[in-house]
């Protein structure tokens, strides 16, 4: 009896070990391996960050820029929008100056 279940025990384990399920195999995605050239923007200089780019250079479609330059003349609420943003970025580096080095001047004069 003990041999049995010894025996059964054994067996249930080996069979425990085996897997009836199929390799797995990664679909292939959706999408292009790389970016169309096409829908990448030209690049003012080497290392150019995005932000230092104009967006007049950045947007190169001529009827795209159109309509972006129509916005900003005549949408008051996006002309604010774009004028905070300056705003921020102006306050942002007023706000980190004190990290950058100074140079100082102090004159004294006695009589």
């Amino acid at each position: 009896m003990r041999s049995r279940l010894v025996l059964l025990v054994g067996a249930a384990l080996a069979l425990s070990g085996c897997t009836m399920i199929p390799k797995y195999a990664r679909p292939e995605p959706p999408v292009p391996p790389s970016w169309p050239e096409a829908a990448v923007a030209p690049v003012s200089g080497p290392g150019v960050a995005a932000v230092e780019t104009p967006w007049q250079q950045f947007f190169t479609d001529r009827r795209l820029a159109g309509v972006i330059e129509l916005a900003l003349q005549n949408n008051r609420d996006l002309r604010v929008a774009a004028l905070t943003v300056e705003k921020m970025q102006a306050l942002y580096r007023i706000q980190r100056s004190p990290l950058f080095p100074t140079v100082g001047v102090l004159a004294t004069g006695e009589q």
